[in-house]
């Protein structure tokens, strides 16, 4: 079964997340390929787009180049969440529903942050 590219390019930003230091192609596939076999040429095309789409940055080191991811794991969560609220029809209700969803540890730890907000602005 072929993987959608969506999924390989989030594949891909897993290994750069997990990686310590920035990667080259060959490091990438290699890292792929321990749960799936991918050509070179495949993760070469999914970092370049990821490139292009600003989610990777690169650096020419000797003849090849570098990835590392342009944000944290979690910065690019939270910018897929105000994608996602900004063109998902009527904000109240789409958050209405992620809060319907979320785990009562998760709704805990969103209630301690909104506080804290609040005090901090307070504070201000």
């Amino acid at each position: 079964m072929k993987a959608r590219n969506g999924d390989l390019q989030a594949a891909v930003l897993d290994v750069l997340w997990a990686a310590d230091e920035e990667l080259t192609v060959r490091e990438v596939q290699q890292r792929l390929n321990a749960s799936r076999e991918l050509a070179y040429n495949t993760v070469l095309t999914v970092l370049d787009a990821l490139f292009k789409k600003n989610l990777v940055q690169r650096r020419l080191v000797g003849r090849a180049f570098v990835y590392r991811p342009s944000d944290s794991r979690e910065a690019h969560t939270a910018e897929v969440m105000a994608h996602a609220l900004d063109n998902g029809g009527d904000r109240s209700a789409a958050l209405l529903h992620f809060v319907g969803k979320i785990t009562d540890a998760d709704l805990a730890a969103l209630r301690q942050l909104l506080d804290s907000e609040d005090e901090e602005g307070a504070d201000s």
